[in-house]
């Protein structure tokens, strides 16, 4: 089996006959997929397959996201001669420059990890909003709170909690721990999302495009709302 650390991504993802493959290390917020979707198809470097955009943060902490584009099998624009002269710069290593608002711009390389397929990119959104709900809850021994009712000895509130930070008990107020008690769910919006993903199904299955599983994150399903879209404007 060959050590993935020994492949050169660079090499496969910048080749035309695999399908290209470019990365966006780092976008504003305010940055859509279907602004990149626009953006790159207005370079005139080829045909875009699709677009992938997961959340990231700098150096410094601050969030962002990240964008993939993935063009089709032989889509660079072999006819252009500034497309094959980015081509060549980005299988060498470079990063190209792409001015999307004068005067901000990304610096775009090529792909330098495995090209996902967009089952395989929804999995791996997935496992991180599971890791990221799995948080652990640290308990302190001396902190377990006791209902008034089964009190013994009259203690008064204020002595029933170990730390004046406990969220059973602070000063005189109480309230009874929160096991298997419905949490409110606001549902605002929902509705119009859903319609909204509907009818971006219909739009992928006219255009053979494969939809994300129904379950999937609102995240993944806006993404992919706003890339339907924009297939079904530029048609």
């Amino acid at each position: 089996m060959a050590n993935n650390s020994s492949v050169n991504y660079v090499k496969i993802n910048s080749s035309d006959e695999n399908g290209v493959s470019l990365c966006i290390p780092f976008m504003f917020n305010n940055i859509t997929a279907a602004r990149v979707w626009e953006c790159m198809k207005n370079t005139g470097l080829g045909r875009i397959e699709r677009i992938d955009i997961i959340p990231v943060k700098d150096k410094n902490g601050r969030a962002g996201k990240r964008a993939f584009v993935h063009f089709q099998k032989y889509g660079w624009n072999m006819n252009s001669e500034e497309a094959v002269m980015a081509l060549d710069a980005i299988s060498s290593g470079k990063q190209i420059k792409i001015e999307y608002d004068t005067p901000w711009y990304w610096l775009v390389g090529a792909l330098s990890s495995k090209r996902l397929t967009r089952d395989e990119r929804m999995e791996r959104a997935e496992e991180a909003k599971r890791r990221k709900e799995q948080k652990k809850v640290k308990i302190s021994i001396g902190d377990w709170y006791t209902p008034p009712k089964q009190r013994k000895g009259g203690k008064n509130a204020k002595e029933t909690g170990k730390g004046k930070h406990s969220d059973a008990v602070y000063g005189s107020r109480t309230s009874a721990p929160n096991y298997g008690r419905k949490q409110r769910i606001n549902v605002s919006g929902l509705a119009k999302d859903n319609a909204e993903f509907q009818k971006a199904c219909k739009i992928a299955e006219k255009n053979g495009v494969k939809k994300p599983a129904d379950d999937s994150s609102r995240e993944v399903k806006k993404a992919f709302i706003e890339t339907m879209k924009l297939m079904d404007e530029t048609k």
